[in-house]
């Protein structure tokens, strides 16, 4: 059995910057009508990577920059960082990517939280000209595990909750129960991991934000603005090597809207199963799994495992929150999962009376 580890890095803010845009833009629908005032939005990425215990290159951590530039918060969850052996401190692939993360986004964002539990870490960046987007003292950090007892943390989650220029959000990372068969399995983790992170949020609360979320007219999952879990979900396809093999084929007419069709997350959403308070963008880019390592090439090793989507986000419907992008990053090779990224545009617009 493993002892549970998080490691918090918190690093100093710098003073507070000018506005992330030009000021608020009014509206007025007559003199004495509402007055619609839109409050400064900013973008907000979420990434899950599945690292498979291999350090990433600069190059192939290059795409993090791309993302950061027009980006005020990164949110980085990876998983399969280190293997699970007892260590007194930092392994030495966590400290390395560590080192490939500074090197890529030093120049423009800060790390304000760094947590860690099994080989799954969560981290989060804010530009360093916008840090007055986040207080420090009002981050919160929890972990969940759910392997073997709930005890064994090759599976589980992190989570951070953070008010964002006055919106409440939660970010989740996890990694699911693994292997085709697994549904039921890949279930219940979600299900723990949701029940866990809301008591636990439920227990800080204040009065008066509890009873908020609480309230069954509160629709935000965890009394939130805006919930992204994102994470090594592990949901599969529920088709043959062979049939997932002619639909990605050049030849085929099939898109990936036909092959989500046999998406086990998909499916697990619809009959209410799993994430039935999320919601996902059009998947428009190839399954993410698995790769023989270095290649563009669907795992050719005895196995031949079927290619998925096990690496996904998906986010709670909300005024506050607008997906703009959701992708893959083919470039970045070094591991048998590709990256995904989704971006959104988070802020939204108050209706007041004069």
């Amino acid at each position: 059995w493993l002892k549970v580890g998080i490691l918090m890095s918190m690093y100093t803010l710098s003073p507070a910057s000018p506005p992330l845009q030009s000021p608020a833009l009014l509206a007025r629908s007559s003199k004495s009508g509402p007055i619609r005032e839109e409050a400064p939005f900013y973008n907000l990425t979420f990434v899950t990577w599945n690292l498979a215990m291999c350090s990433p290159t600069v190059k192939d951590c290059a795409f993090l920059k791309e993302c950061a530039e027009d980006s005020s918060i990164l949110v980085l969850g990876f998983q399969e960082v280190e293997d699970l052996k007892p260590r007194r401190s930092e392994g030495r692939k966590s400290r390395l990517l560590r080192r490939r993360l500074q090197t890529v986004l030093s120049s423009t964002h800060s790390a304000v939280s760094m947590t860690t539990h099994g080989s799954t870490q969560l981290i989060v960046y804010v530009r360093k000209d916008q840090m007055r987007l986040i207080r420090r003292e009002e981050i919160q950090t929890w972990a969940i595990t759910c392997g073997v007892g709930n005890v064994v943390q090759n599976k589980g989650a992190l989570g951070i909750a953070m008010k964002v220029n006055g919106e409440s959000l939660v970010c989740i990372t996890a990694h699911l129960a693994a292997h085709q068969h697994k549904v039921k399995a890949r279930n219940e983790d979600y299900k723990r991991i949701v029940k866990q992170s809301e008591k636990i949020l439920l227990n800080s609360l204040s009065g008066n934000s509890r009873a908020r979320a609480r309230d069954p007219r509160c629709t935000g999952l965890f009394g939130a603005d805006c919930v992204v879990f994102g994470g090594d979900l592990n949901y599969r396809l529920d088709l043959s090597r062979e049939e997932v093999g002619l639909c990605l084929g050049a030849d085929s007419e099939l898109g990936y809207s036909d092959l989500c069709d046999y998406d086990q997350l998909t499916k697990a959403r619809a009959s209410g199963a799993a994430f039935a308070l999320f919601q996902e963008g059009p998947v428009l880019f190839p399954p993410t799994f698995k790769f023989d390592k270095g290649t563009d090439n669907y795992d050719s090793s005895k196995k031949r495992r079927v290619p998925a989507w096990t690496d996904r986000i998906l986010y709670t419907p909300s005024e506050a929150a607008e997906l703009v992008d959701y992708r893959s990053v083919a470039q970045a090779r070094r591991s048998d999962h590709r990256p995904v990224v989704a971006t959104f545009k988070i802020g939204k617009t108050q209706v007041k009376r004069s």
